[in-house]
């Protein structure tokens, strides 16, 4: 039994006594919103945008597992990857766009449910649909320019690390996915290729290709197509035939032989 003394100017409680208090009250509001996620967990994907918003309310509440990931999104106007928590004025607007790109691909991902307009459920394969077995919520924070991520899980401290290391990898790869998207959007519209994408070459004088970039968003190789040539045809000239007329128009222009 817990009796709280309201404080007057007459009487007030010993420091010690205080702070036992306000430990107490700690320990009954997380147990109280324990008691509400737990009550939710059973809903599974009925649950509606207001239940979505008392989960969130009481999530911080809890005893959780809470970790902050910086976002950086490409921006064609330096040619680099900035970090989305120092934008500059010439850069607002493709940070802008980048958070768009992230947030469609949030959205689109196998193991993510949209629980209101900035935060996502993440599960994982195995996880049953109709009673969750845990929360983990990614949080698209554009005023802080990071990805915040929080799990309760009623298996404890080491269940929930674990699960938010799981989600922390899936928001570092659709982070990269969404950079990959900018450079392949940039590289459309303005038919020159950045080195995060497509890294520069040379050949020197003994015919070997050598690599100056990282190319650090590479897209792999989706399909091959073998294009035959009659024998009396040197291969050299057909393809500067292609490279001057059919192909002209989506020629890079700091890419020799890649078009888009």
């Amino acid at each position: 039994e817990v009796s709280v003394f309201k404080k007057s100017e007459r009487f007030s409680l010993p420091s010690l006594h205080t702070r036992v208090i306000s430990q107490l009250r700690r320990a009954l509001n997380s147990f109280s919103s324990e008691q509400v996620l737990e009550k939710y967990r059973f809903f599974g994907d009925s649950l509606s945008d207001d239940d979505y918003k008392i989960i969130l309310r009481n999530m911080p509440l809890t005893k959780h597992y809470a970790f902050e990931t910086p976002l950086v999104f490409f921006v064609s106007r330096s040619e680099s990857l900035i970090s989305a928590s120092n934008p500059t004025g010439s850069s607002e607007n493709e940070l802008d766009y980048g958070f768009s790109v992230l947030t469609t691909e949030l959205d689109r991902h196998k193991n993510t449910i949209k629980a209101i307009d900035d935060a996502y459920l993440v599960l994982d394969d195995t996880s049953c649909r109709n009673v969750f077995p845990f929360w983990c919520f990614v949080q698209v924070r554009k005023d802080r320019g990071s990805a915040i991520i929080r799990v309760y899980h009623p298996g404890g401290d080491s269940a929930a690390a674990f699960q938010g290391e799981v989600a922390c990898k899936l928001v570092e790869s659709i982070g990269h996915r969404t950079n990959q998207l900018l450079l392949l959007e940039s590289l459309y519209k303005t038919k020159n290729a950045s080195n995060l994408l497509i890294p520069e070459t040379e050949v020197s004088t003994d015919g070997i290709t050598s690599k100056h970039s990282d190319g650090s968003f590479s897209c792999p190789i989706q399909h091959r197509v073998p294009m035959l040539l009659n024998h009396r045809v040197a291969p050299n000239q057909a393809i500067l035939a292609l490279d001057s007329t059919v192909l002209q128009n989506f020629l890079v222009s700091n890419r020799r032989g890649i078009f888009a």
